[in-house]
């Protein structure tokens, strides 16, 4: 048997590696492909930052990952090639948890970010560069669309200057381009009917609808739930959840981080239907990102900054952390923990994944051989010191395959494969 199935593995093998080559991207640590649909919802967050060139998307992109990886400069389509990475969350909880217990090892959840050419009017014809590479970000789990917000003499504006009509011009693109999608589907789907007659009818039909949305230049995200997850596969980009970035000089960031976001209210059409929003000066958090803790301070200071908004996240990136957690809360997204003397970790689920999809994050063997889950909560493990501790004091509880996995969770799974 092993000898007539060879050449069917080695066939796809080799269709995988020819994906993989029309498909491949730089990631920091080797090549990395991003499928259409999106990945298992029990997986980290994946971000993808789209916006018209000069808006920043490259230095929020350095901003997110305290790096110098993507070239920055004051002229459109400096980036050509997506630049994709890895982020660490920032969590004081998963850090108090660690020193708690004696953790010799700390790993925090991962948001994978992806970075793409700014887009233009007539992008979805062929013009600029960012069209050809929004297949890039079909696979991401929400957008977040950079706009430009700050002045810069030296930094070539390509966008009208008016927030409006920018947002306007890149959720146009966005729509025609998933448009293109439903369609190619619709002419793929075209030769199957006689196969499966039942089911093309019934995706033909989401399809029927989302076309028609998407011809009125609305997203789909303003379409009913069941349109979007029936459509899930095909990775339509404005499906996804979607953050509005405000990227701001640093004056208006001050304010901002004061509280005062008046000047920023209405800027955002109401044809793009649920949205967060979010305020970064990618400029200034990517310079303090690269400084010792001690010169980002005189530079706060110098600027006058609010030092309580900036402890807020113990690491002088209110914006990008702002942007990290609204991307969590607009994807359904939270962590839960394990703690021992080895190692302290936190896994990103769904909100609303039962105790066998969670144990999935950490291996699919806990899922298929699930006994229990023993759970405590976090604060009853930072009271008492350990999750023995926790056990001891009566505070550890064992839960089935129904019990849903909370926010603060410390878990340890039961499974037997």
């Amino acid at each position: 048997m092993l000898h007539r199935a060879l050449p069917r593995t080695q066939k796809r093998i080799m269709r995988q590696f020819v994906e993989l080559r029309h498909t491949g991207s730089r990631i920091s640590a080797g090549v990395c492909s991003l499928s259409s649909a999106p990945q298992d919802s029990l997986s980290g967050l994946r971000i993808g930052l789209v916006g018209l060139p000069n808006a920043g998307k490259s230095t929020v992109f350095n901003a997110l990952t305290s790096s110098e990886r993507a070239q920055v400069g004051p002229y459109p389509f400096c980036t050509i090639d997506p630049n994709i990475s890895r982020v660490s969350v920032v969590d004081k909880t998963l850090d108090r948890l660690a020193e708690r217990v004696g953790a010799v090892r700390k790993v925090p959840s991962q948001v994978e970010v992806v970075d793409i050419a700014g887009l233009v009017s007539g992008a979805s014809r062929g013009a600029g560069l960012g069209a050809r590479f929004l297949h890039n970000i079909r696979g991401v789990d929400c957008i977040a669309h950079v706009v430009r917000k700050f002045s810069n003499e030296i930094v070539e504006e390509t966008g009208s200057g008016s927030a409006i009509s920018d947002i306007l011009t890149i959720e146009t693109e966005l729509c025609l381009s998933d448009l293109a999608q439903v369609e190619r589907r619709q002419e793929k789907l075209a030769s199957q009917r006689r196969v499966a007659r039942a089911a093309v009818d019934a995706e033909n039909a989401l399809l029927e609808e989302a076309a028609a949305i998407l011809t009125e230049g609305s997203p789909v995200r303003t379409s009913s739930p069941a349109l979007v997850q029936g459509l899930q596969h095909l990775g339509l980009l404005t499906a996804k959840p979607l953050l509005i970035c405000f990227n701001v000089d640093d004056d208006l960031f001050r304010i901002a981080c004061e509280g005062r976001e008046d000047h920023l209210a209405g800027l955002v059409p109401k044809s793009m239907g649920e949205y967060s929003r979010v305020i970064v000066s990618a400029a200034l958090e990517s310079s303090l990102a690269l400084m010792p803790r001690d010169e980002a301070e005189d530079m706060l200071d110098a600027l006058e900054f609010p030092k309580d908004s900036a402890e807020e996240c113990g690491a002088w990136r209110v914006g990008m952390e702002q942007l990290v957690r609204s991307g969590f809360d607009a994807c359904g997204r939270h962590v839960f923990y394990t703690a021992g003397e080895k190692e302290a970790r936190s896994w990103t689920i769904r909100r609303g994944a039962a105790a066998p999809e969670a144990a999935r994050a950490i291996h699919s063997d806990m899922e298929r051989g699930f006994i229990c889950a023993e759970v405590a909560h976090v604060d009853d493990v930072l009271e008492l010191g350990s999750v023995s501790a926790a056990k001891r004091a009566g505070k550890v509880r064992l839960e089935g395959r129904d019990y849903i996995v909370g926010s603060g969770d410390v878990v340890e799974f039961r499974f037997n494969v």
